[in-house]
């Protein structure tokens, strides 16, 4: 094999690559048309790696093309590995996610650039993202009208995708779509002013063709996205990214390299402000800022948000100065940059941004910018000897082939595992017991460091443990079946924990691991209420903790507890029905018929009057005011002050926990801000 032939592959993989990243999507995971950009991302960077390290091999030498962006590159590349390495005791999450799309767009743009065979045109690469963009702006037109790819998608997979909607996109979603068009935009206008300036009539026929299709696309998917349309873009509050980027900075742990690639949603559900309860999008777990910048400081800290926009100066300054290589290429590696900062990030963006300043290096190719590396040659003293031999390249090309072999073969099993948690869900839904419970476990066999896994099995195992447990006549088979399940759930769900400590879903799923053994192992409530209390801690204004938290407490008779505990839920959220619902009730049972009466009526007052819920609210409404009746009644017969069993406000108070004591401190914090 030649090293031209390399080269030209290397092209036309990129243009395939191109393609692929806008377009494929395979049905065969859960929420597969995200995973499957992240993973064709992936494994698009490993395979651009070892086609480096075949260039290599074949070539018997080691060329490094620099650009104006290269050392950026390098300089971010590293802070994203220090921060997805240093920040997460189990970093696979990090480097599966977003910190892996990072890191391979990093190695698409230097690699790529050194591996491309230099021209003085990459028209391929232009006309590629036009067709891209306007092969989506006729998917989404056929979509709209009911006949698009998921029809077909339905039928083959027998999925349920929407029809007649825009909501299924190939590109992932409408705003991912909004931005390859806006690219394939950029692209045909610089297509179209060099056929005018060269009278190419072909040339600018097409592009003109092309521009109105786009045209077409962008009004398509900016009317698609407009505030009421089933497609249109839920943003997060900025001010509430930006609270969440300076909780993060006051940590000094965090603040030099943020909280990991995957880390937004756990910091944003520890630190969010105490005003985004009151918001319609208040349950929604963000995993980025609408504002990159936040996000950028969130998961990478002040060296990832300084070294982010270094790189995007120095990349829209190229596109403004070009000081060499083509200059149309730089205008939209410049505007692809711009997208960066504006745009939500995003995997097939960042990667088709990558590609592109791959194209843009390669294509400014020249003796004086281009690197040969001479691999020991500092270690000899007879340094011309030692620059003719070739085994040095070769191992090193033949290293640089290893390691891609390696991550290959890694993202191989990692959606292989994926694709069995896929055939568990199926199972599960066709009432397989079996079938889900041996796919979630080779799942884990295959990846064994996604919380989320564990946290499936865990769930999966009480499931059917509760199903054993509902039968007729339970043998001693049956019993310790139950008993092994419930054991494999609590570690299961102990190892979530242990994966990642920061994660509130991990400590919620070991709590109801205990709840469902609350009866059957010894100090179960007790364990329950802990992995509760590290829930809230990770997720301190979530109503729904405190609530199953109350609940236990309501279980076991402690109703004055379960009374606080309530009450810490419509504290953090006063317009959730449910909250003042059990307040209600768990006032009552502790004998605060007056406080209960007033809980039952800030009840009625967020319920609908034609609603079930407000019949059966006004109903025991009037019993407790009855009861209060009768109390005050037996009160003035007997001559006592107080109610007949009722309790003191300060008694109430005075049995505060360490819940109430969280719940002050993080609505102070938030009052702060």
């Amino acid at each position: 094999m030649s090293e031209s032939l390399v080269k030209k592959l290397s092209l036309n993989f990129f243009i395939l690559g191109i393609f692929l990243l806008g377009l494929l999507v395979v049905p065969f995971t859960p929420d597969f048309v995200g995973l499957s950009k992240v993973y064709i991302a992936l494994f698009l960077a490993t395979i651009i790696m070892f086609l480096y390290g075949l260039q290599v091999v074949v070539s018997r030498k080691i060329e490094w093309v620099r650009s104006p962006l290269t050392w950026p590159l390098v300089i971010f590349g590293l802070v994203v590995a220090l921060s997805t390495f240093l920040t997460a005791s189990y970093p696979v999450e990090g480097l599966l996610g977003m910190g892996g799309i990072y890191l391979g767009f990093v190695v698409v743009a230097l690699m790529g650039g050194s591996l491309l065979p230099k021209r003085s045109r990459y028209d391929q690469v232009l006309w590629s993202l036009m067709i891209l963009g306007a092969v989506l702006t006729l998917s989404s037109l056929t979509s709209f009208f009911g006949f698009g790819p998921e029809v077909a998608l339905n039928y083959l997979f027998k999925l349920d995708l929407p029809t007649k909607s825009l909501a299924f996109n190939l590109a992932g979603s409408t705003l991912v779509a909004l931005q390859i068009v806006l690219l394939g935009l950029v692209a045909a206008v610089i297509e179209l002013k060099r056929g005018l300036m060269k009278k190419e009539s072909r040339t600018s026929a097409f592009s003109v063709m092309f521009l109105a299709v786009l045209i077409l696309g962008l009004s398509l998917y900016v009317w698609a996205l407009l505030p009421g349309k089933e497609t249109s873009f839920v943003s997060q509050p900025v001010m509430a990214g930006w609270s969440v980027a300076l909780d993060v900075m006051r940590v000094p742990k965090s603040a030099l390299l943020g909280v990991g690639p995957e880390g937004y949603i756990n910091a944003y559900q520890r630190f969010k402000p105490l005003w985004m309860n009151g918001q319609p999008q208040w349950a929604v777990a963000y995993i980025q800022s609408t504002i990159p910048l936040f996000t950028v400081l969130t998961n990478f800290g002040i060296l990832g948000v300084v070294t982010w926009l270094l790189l995007l100066v120095k990349g829209v300054k190229l596109a403004l100065k070009p000081k060499s290589g083509n200059r149309e290429l730089a205008w939209l590696v410049g505007f692809g940059f711009v997208l960066m900062f504006f745009f939500p990030l995003n995997a097939v963006v960042l990667m088709l941004i990558g590609l592109l300043i791959a194209v843009f290096t390669a294509s400014q190719r020249s003796a004086s910018n281009t690197l040969m590396l001479e691999p020991l040659i500092v270690f000899s003293k007879d340094q011309r000897f030692l620059s003719k031999k070739n085994w040095p390249k070769i191992a090193v090309g033949g290293g640089v082939m290893v390691l891609a072999g390696v991550l290959f073969y890694l993202l191989t099993q990692s959606y292989l595992a994926f694709y069995f948690i896929y055939q568990s869900q199926k199972a599960v839904a066709a009432n397989d017991g079996v079938k889900a419970y041996r796919s979630v476990v080779k799942a884990i066999k295959l990846n064994p460091y996604l919380d989320v896994f564990r946290r499936q099995l865990a769930l999966l195992d009480v499931t059917l443990a509760s199903t054993l447990a509902n039968k007729a006549d339970l043998t001693d088979n049956d019993q310790q079946q139950i008993a092994q399940l419930l054991q494999e759930a609590a570690n299961e769900a102990k190892a979530a924990s242990v994966l990642d400590p920061l994660d509130w879903r991990n400590w919620q799923v070991l709590a109801q691991v205990y709840q469902s053994m609350i009866g059957v192992a010894k100090d179960a409530d007790q364990w329950a209420v802990q992995a509760y209390i590290q829930a809230i801690r990770n997720n301190p204004l979530n109503p729904d903790l405190r609530i199953a938290l109350g609940g236990i407490f309501f279980a076991q008779k402690d109703f004055v507890q379960a009374a606080n505990v309530f009450q810490q839920a419509v504290n953090v959220k006063p317009d959730l029905p449910n909250g003042y619902y059990n307040l209600a009730n768990a006032l009552k049972e502790a004998g605060q018929l007056e406080q209960a009466k007033q809980a039952y009526e800030a009840l009625l007052k967020l319920l609908k009057p034609e609603t079930e819920d407000y019949i059966k609210a006004s109903k025991e409404l009037k019993e407790v005011e009855a009861q209060l009746e009768r109390a005050k009644a037996q009160s003035n017969q007997a001559q006592v002050g107080q109610p007949s069993g009722g309790l003191e406000q300060n008694e109430a108070t005075d049995s505060a926990t360490i819940l109430n004591q969280e719940l002050n401190q993080a609505t102070s914090r938030q009052n702060k801000l």
